[in-house]
């Protein structure tokens, strides 16, 4: 059988990555030639790599995206020459895989009468993308990242006669509307016969009016081998997930892939951590350990590990002993102060210990924990495999003393709960290798509201840090950072913190102000510097302090829905969520008179702190609009 296939490629640096390698070598088993279109840019070492898989390579510009492509393509081609061929394939870069040989689906397909085919179909839908008329809603159709046509439909005049009429698409809403859901539906009228390697009905009958190609992608890869992975499923919206059942599936798909076939995990971390925002991954996969806190997996292999632990309070030296007590014996355990009463009062506490490699480091009250680990503690991070970083803490300026003592239990008990545990988190770092950074779950009670505002006003040292550090990967505005500054780590994971020379007149002198400056912006830059290092960051808890934490959250969310539910007459989330978004877009004429209107602005003010997301997002700038527009009327 002679195939062609063409391949649209696109990444923003034109970095071809080895899940795109991988695809168009196994494309080689079914296609004799292999086109690879690539949208934008192309790097010279990607030109390379093509090269090197035989690859025929077209590059233009990034006007229009698949369609758009694949028409540049076959005008390349032109007809006589396509002509020669028995099917095209049409793809793209927008899946991992193949998980199983293409080979193997062709094989099912040849024994299907059909003149084109597809791996799976997106259902008729009643939604409309970019029209009222009913007639514009969603049809049935192939779903594009994979479409296969035979010599019935390239010889004749109707695909020839759709591609010299297609115009680019300007965006990816206007490409889904048309030309993918119109294509099948053009086809198919003009005669043609289609069909699917899976047989969508089922899935259709279970789930009707929506994209039960993610909603069932776990069971799609086991029931009916379905070879390509859709990448969007592991970043897709946890809104459109939640909606409509516990969002499991791209977790499922994972660990699925991990067992069943021999797929490297490794070529998908690779692209996730190279261009996305690790928040939304994390998200998708459910990236939080709950390890056991007394029952261990032990494990014979010898693991270096360091603990570094800066200590400003004497009277909080008993505290931070019980828990650096569960660290190994033979573990490199540094402890750092600005005050030498308290280092003393830590060589009498830890002399009671049965540590063999005990060290203490004095240094500038300057800088606190941060210095401590990038300055005084700097070849403890760089020459461990693995390291744990923990301070004492009181946080003054919170409104009691008990929410300081418990944000510090809730961090320690996160990273030293016991020896059976830490040994858990040892384990689990050898289990993963692409884990770089374990921290507790953001904390969400009293005075803390980290959760949801997790830049908060630290956006801008955010920033600086990120071109101080040349940090490539994408910036986060909800990172999944160690708040507080206590965290595991994989010594190779935090390589990229140290291409700045560190030296404590980076840091702002005492006293340091609540938050805002590089300190608290370097908090929230560890996660970003372990995935710009090709790792990723998870939260960490014991069981028995998860129960707890779990418990909380499901208090404070219960009680934000009871607000909005009464605020907004709903009594599910769902209808609730519609509700707000119809009101962000019905009422953006807020200041139509230029009147300022106090309801307004305080009723701004609090959506903005109780809604979550985008949502909470388009109230923020609601609100900071009419504070800005206040304060322009009062000067």
């Amino acid at each position: 059988m002679n195939r062609l296939a063409l391949y649209v490629f696109w990444e923003k640096d034109g970095i071809v990555r080895d899940y795109v390698t991988y695809y168009l070598n196994a494309l080689k088993e079914v296609a004799q030639d292999i086109i690879v279109i690539v949208n934008g840019k192309l790097s010279a070492e990607g030109r390379k790599k093509l090269e090197e898989l035989g690859a025929d390579i077209l590059v233009r510009e990034n006007e229009g995206l698949d369609f758009a492509a694949w028409k540049a393509a076959l005008e390349d081609i032109g007809w006589d020459k396509l002509s020669l061929y028995d099917e095209l394939i049409l793809c793209n870069s927008s899946c991992y895989g193949p998980v199983y040989p293409f080979s193997e689906a062709f094989r099912t397909m040849e024994a299907r009468e059909c003149d084109f085919w597809g791996m799976a179909r997106h259902p008729k839908t009643a939604r409309r993308l970019l029209s009222d008329d009913p007639e514009r809603s969603i049809k049935e159709h192939i779903q594009s990242f994979f479409m296969v046509f035979r010599k019935k439909v390239l010889s004749g005049e109707h695909f020839r006669r759709w591609w010299e009429e297609l115009d680019p698409a300007k965006g990816f809403v206007e490409e889904v509307d048309h030309p993918e859901v119109t294509f099948t539906e053009y086809l198919e009228s003009a005669g043609y016969t289609s069909s699917c390697l899976v047989d969508m009905k089922k899935y259709f009958d279970l789930a009707p009016d929506d994209n039960v190609t993610l909603l069932y992608a776990d069971k799609m890869l086991v029931s009916d081998r379905m070879p390509l992975i859709q990448r969007k499923l592991f970043v897709h919206d946890p809104r459109w997930w939640i909606r409509r059942c516990m969002g499991h599936v791209a977790r499922d798909v994972f660990r699925l892939l991990k067992e069943r076939t021999g797929y490297p995990e490794a070529f998908i971390w690779q692209d996730l951590l190279a261009t996305q925002k690790f928040s939304e991954v994390k998200d998708a996969l459910h990236l939080n350990y709950i390890l056991p806190s007394e029952l261990s997996e032990k494990t014979e292999e010898k693991t270096d590990t360091a603990l570094l632990c800066f200590a400003y309070y004497p009277d909080l030296c008993a505290f931070m002993c019980r828990y650096i007590a569960s660290m190994p014996e033979d573990a490199h355990i540094c402890i750092i102060s600005s005050r030498e009463d308290t280092l003393d009062a830590y060589r009498e506490e830890m002399a009671k210990l049965p540590f063999r490699n005990v060290e203490y480091r004095l240094k500038p009250n300057r800088g606190r924990d941060v210095s401590a680990y990038l300055v005084t503690g700097r070849d403890i991070l760089q020459n461990h495999e693995l390291v744990c970083c923990v301070h004492d803490k009181k946080s003054k300026q919170l409104s009691c003393q008990i929410m300081a003592e418990d944000f510090g239990y809730h961090c320690m008990e996160c990273c030293l709960h016991s020896k059976d545990y830490m040994r858990n988190i040892i384990e689990l770092f050898h289990k993963e290798p692409f884990c770089g950074l374990l921290v507790p779950p953001t904390v969400y009670y009293g005075d803390f509201c980290t959760l949801g505002a997790e830049s908060f006003r630290n956006r801008k040292s955010m920033t600086e840090a990120c071109e101080m550090l040349s940090l490539s990967c994408p910036m986060d505005d909800t990172p999944v950072a160690p708040f507080g500054a206590y965290f595991w780590a994989r010594g190779a994971a935090l390589a990229a913190m140290f291409r700045h020379d560190w030296k404590y007149e980076d840091f702002p002198d005492e006293p340091l102000p609540v938050d805002s400056t590089i300190s608290h912006g370097m908090e929230r830059i560890y996660p970003l510097a372990v995935q710009d290092e090709g790792y990723y960051t998870a939260w960490c808890s014991p069981d028995i302090h998860a129960s707890l934490y779990m418990n909380n959250l499901s208090y404070m969310m219960r009680e934000y829905n009871k607000r909005l539910y009464k605020l907004y007459e709903f009594n599910n989330w769902t209808g609730m969520v519609e509700t707000l978004d119809r009101d962000i877009h019905d009422k953006f004429s807020f200041l139509v008179d230029r009147k300022f209107n106090k309801i307004t602005y305080y009723k701004y003010k609090v959506l903005s702190k109780i809604t979550f997301g985008s949502i909470r997002s388009h109230y923020k700038k609601k609100y900071k609009f009419l504070k800005k527009w206040k304060r322009q009327q009062e000067d």
